[in-house]
């Protein structure tokens, strides 16, 4: 039986085993994942992504482009030429322990579970702020794809591309997708959403009502009559508890309340 630090590899855990891994992708690989990551740049709008290579056996980006001047104010050469402490020095410290333990965690144990040559096809994406050189903070998506090892299964590159979303993101809540994308056609496979302020993840004191409520059965417009509230409040309090239980429906997230005593 496999123990839990078997499954539970976080970021820097990785790096770690990435380091002493031995494996070289082939550099194909690398370019086709590149080129896929590029096409689908080109049907964005508005913004210009940037777009990276990630070596983790040699914790070292291989890949900058200059779009991340735009978005950071520093030069490509401050990530590449320090290794990963550029990229962690200005990372939000509290993203990046939501990102360290449980996005990458999320991310190797669903390649785990997945045949090491389909790892290819999947795409993993999640949004993050950090400090830019005019210490400003920025809201970012990033996009990638992993090269991984036939011995692991576990990460050994990552290949992908950053939006800045600065404009368009006004809370801190993180969103991790991960989906597979095959003929130009993308599955979404899983969703999770993170807090990196506790205080945002709890249930309030009416989402508790509203959840009490549908736990005995009654419908949206049925509770929304109970409480005088329009059955749109009513929906928008059940898809935040939803995001804030990572459940995918009211069935699971009543077992959700009831195993954690929230009614």
């Amino acid at each position: 039986m496999k123990s839990r630090n078997d499954l539970d590899i976080t970021y820097m855990g990785n790096l770690q085993k990435a380091w002493y891994a031995g494996e070289v992708a082939d550099l194909r690989n690398i370019q086709d994942l590149l080129q896929n990551f590029k096409n689908l740049g080109g049907f964005l709008h508005h913004t210009v992504p940037l777009f990276y290579v990630l070596d983790y056996t040699a914790q070292q980006y291989l890949v900058m482009t200059n779009e991340i001047q735009g978005i950071s104010g520093y030069h490509p050469r401050e990530f590449i030429e320090s290794r990963l402490e550029k990229l962690i020095e200005v990372y939000h410290k509290d993203d990046f322990r939501i990102f360290n333990q449980q996005v990458f965690t999320h991310n190797t144990a669903f390649l785990k579970q997945t045949s090491q040559q389909d790892h290819h096809q999947y795409i993993f994406s999640y949004n993050f702020r950090f400090t830019r050189q005019d210490k400003k903070l920025a809201h970012v998506l990033q996009r990638n794809s992993f090269i991984t090892s036939k011995e692991t299964g576990l990460p050994l590159y990552s290949l992908g591309m950053i939006l800045d979303i600065t404009e368009f993101k006004t809370d801190t809540v993180m969103v991790h997708t991960i989906a597979r994308a095959v003929d130009s056609k993308k599955e979404l496979v899983s969703s999770n959403y993170f807090y990196p302020n506790f205080e945002d993840s709890l249930v309030t004191r009416q989402e508790k009502v509203v959840l009490q409520y549908l736990s005995e059965g009654y419908s949206s417009k049925q509770v929304a009559d109970k409480l005088s509230l329009s059955e749109f409040t009513i929906v928008n309090h059940k898809q935040n508890m939803l995001r804030k239980t990572n459940t995918k429906n009211i069935t699971e997230m009543v077992a959700f309340a009831i195993r954690n005593r929230l009614i």
